[in-house]
């Protein structure tokens, strides 16, 4: 990652001087990306402008010999100087960045994992000024030891996360915490200079999310019971009322006394909703086949006026049933105009001040890693100011087509097909990609690092959206409930078999490679299709379902317990049947495992068992355990002996052409 300070040419259109498409777009050949571009971490996350847009704080990375570490990096606008760094344990990073005032931020910390899986909050929320100074740590369960109030609040044994920003601005916070043991979410708005803490609102469900008022207070709460039920509240007067509603909906904003927001029931796709403040009554006011994204509003209390899609190529969406004054606001038409000067990427407002004269621009596509700019919405110039894995050249990326199929049962099923075409008369080997989950997740036509890789080896990279799958509305995820060891891996049996079809591509050499949960579909592929594979190979992997239910805290927690009920059912030898553990004698094809010794989300013994099993049962079995490592390596140095490894054993059983 780079950081820039260039001053791009533009061109006039509409009267405001926007940005030339500057990255290529053709790819005429494959060039083998140096595998240091890919397992590098210095990537940049979680841009925020500061209210007035004079500071902008980001989620950066640095290196202290083999290990990457995060910081909350702040720099200045006005000329991209450096303001502050404050650098977060190892294995730690930003999971979420508010700014609070001009002057002081907010941080919601996580712990990272291998490039397959998000971040994991682990519950703590931190703030300090933008200089680095007055650091406080406002909830977590170090409070005793990390908090100047630790004394007056113990260590708290709960989970807490960034709510929302009062519009004062006057350095407090909205926190939601979910206590560990008890059913019961709690809104509490905290001081973040003090540590000090008011209870605004509780009700006895665990998983709830709330909407404000215009006064900031919150109206209504919404979100799951323990036994997974959608519940919904509205506040009258000092009490709350649960309400009969068929809608399940996200993060709801108050405008001209309705809500609005996205919402689903049935399990249908998400669509866009205008709700009266009593709930009475639900109006649709935008649906999409591929898919409504997070809305993007006017303002922080503003109306929605566009959105990405979601399946296949993102388009972002203009609305257009909403009223004149939006239409033809000039930041609406600036947008647009924005977005039609990049074509064949994807751009989207990350953030902006609070007046709307500062945005920070992300372009990204399936060849461009992501470029992020600065943009004066007054002057119309933009700045360039950081570019990811600038080192790499966009012109010699693959290309990631969406491809879509019909599974044996009808279902439809979409994904992504990334390659560099063969030359005349030759073919190439396949590699399918299942990615981690299951459920909720989707992998996205957008920039990826894997796929890149492989596909610059000469491979060619099958990600499927198989059933469970995010994107496409609650009934396709339920779909995956219950069918992680069948249905499932007959998506990806029934993509292979479209790939096989495609010119250019050898049907008779596919191995099957994923990380978490696709380790987990990358072994079953085998299981229950033998003959289709000639490899596979399971990093940081779940190979025995009955571990998912012995994770410390599970027991206690009932809505995480009914959850993997759900989603893998509870009887013991179900789940066998369904484990790759107990079926290691059917994998006859060599098998790669990695595992670390301190993950935490699948654990390192049923790893370990599963090796012992394959060592006395499949004569190309390769190990690679590293003690001090997580949920996918972080060591550079072991996450390079990974990848070189990975590469290595593929050729071997694959012998991609030159």
């Amino acid at each position: 990652m780079k950081v820039h300070q260039k001053i791009l040419a533009g061109i006039f259109v509409s009267g405001f001087m926007l940005l030339s498409d500057v990255s290529a777009q053709s790819v005429t050949q494959s060039a083998q990306i140096p595998l240091e571009h890919i397992i590098s971490r210095e990537s940049v996350h979680t841009l925020r402008l500061s209210p007035d847009g004079k500071h902008l704080a980001f989620n950066q990375a640095g290196k202290d010999g083999d290990y990457v570490f995060r910081t909350i990096t702040v720099v200045r606008t006005s000329d991209m100087q450096l303001v502050s760094r404050v650098r977060l344990p190892k294995f730690e990073t930003p999971g979420d960045i508010r700014w609070v005032s001009n002057k002081r931020l907010v941080v919601a910390k996580a712990t990272e994992a291998y490039f397959g899986e998000a971040p994991m909050l682990t519950g703590e929320i931190l703030a300090y000024d933008i200089d680095g100074g007055k650091q406080e740590y406002l909830f977590g369960y170090d409070m005793i030891n990390a908090s100047s109030r630790g004394k007056e609040f113990v260590s708290d044994h709960g989970f807490g996360a960034i709510h929302s920003v009062p519009e004062a601005l006057d350095g407090t916070v909205y926190v939601r915490v979910r206590p560990w043991n008890v059913e019961k979410t709690s809104l509490y708005l905290m001081n973040s200079y003090k540590a000090t803490r008011k209870l605004v609102a509780e009700l006895n469900h665990s998983y709830l999310g709330f909407g404000p008022d215009k006064e900031g207070q919150p109206r209504i709460a919404f979100g799951e019971s323990s036994s997974l039920n959608r519940v919904t509240f509205i506040r009258e007067g000092d009490e709350w009322k649960e309400k009969k509603f068929d809608w399940w909906i996200y993060n709801p904003i108050l405008v001209d006394d309705h809500f609005y927001t996205l919402g689903d029931t049935a399990g249908e796709m998400s669509r866009l909703l205008k709700i009266s403040a009593d709930l009475s009554k639900v109006e649709v006011i935008e649906e999409n086949k591929d898919g409504i994204g997070t809305p993007h509003m006017l303002g922080r209390h503003g109306h929605f006026y566009s959105y990405q899609t979601k399946i296949g190529r993102p388009k972002t969406v203009f609305l257009q049933n909403v009223p004149p004054e939006v239409a033809n606001h000039p930041s609406v038409k600036l947008h647009k105009a924005l977005v039609s000067q990049f074509p064949d990427e994807s751009l989207s407002v990350v953030s902006e001040s609070l007046d709307g004269s500062i945005w920070i621009l992300h372009v990204e596509s399936d060849q461009n890693p992501g470029s992020y700019y600065l943009f004066n919405t007054k002057s119309g110039k933009a700045e360039l100011i950081l570019q990811e894995k600038a080192e790499l050249d966009v012109s010699k990326m693959a290309k990631r087509i969406p491809v879509r199929y019909n599974a044996r049962d009808g279902l439809v099923i979409d994904g992504f097909l990334t390659r560099h075409l063969p030359a005349e008369g030759k073919k190439q080997p396949l590699i399918i990609l299942p990615h981690g989950g299951p459920h909720g997740i989707y992998d996205h036509w957008t920039f990826d690092s894997e796929a890149q890789l492989l596909a610059s080896r000469g491979y060619a990279v099958l990600q499927v959206n198989y059933r469970g799958s995010g994107s496409k509305g609650g009934k396709f995820i339920d779909a995956g409930y219950k069918n992680w060891g069948t249905n499932i891996i007959n998506d990806l049996v029934d993509g292979l078999n479209w790939a096989k079809t495609q010119p250019g591509i050898d049907g008779d050499r596919i191995c099957a490679y994923g990380g978490s949960f696709g380790a987990y579909a990358s072994m079953m592929l085998e299981i229950n299709q033998p003959g289709l594979l000639r490899c596979v190979v399971g990093y940081a992997g779940l190979y025995d379902l009955n571990t998912l239910f012995e994770k410390k805290g599970i027991p206690s927690d009932k809505y995480l317990s009914n959850y993997f009920k759900k989603a893998v059912g509870d009887d013991p030898e179900m789940l066998k049947k369904y484990s790759p553990l107990y079926n290691a004698d059917k994998i006859r094809v060599p098998v790669f495992l990695a595992h670390g010794g301190d993950d935490e989300r699948t654990t390192p013994t049923q790893a370990k068992r599963m090796h012992e099993a394959l060592q006395s049962s499949n004569a190309g079995h390769e190990w690679m355990f590293v003690e001090t490592e997580g949920h996918g390596f972080y060591n550079v140095r072991y996450e390079r002996e990974f990848y070189e490894r990975l590469l290595k054993f593929l050729d071997k059983h694959l012998k991609p052409a030159n």
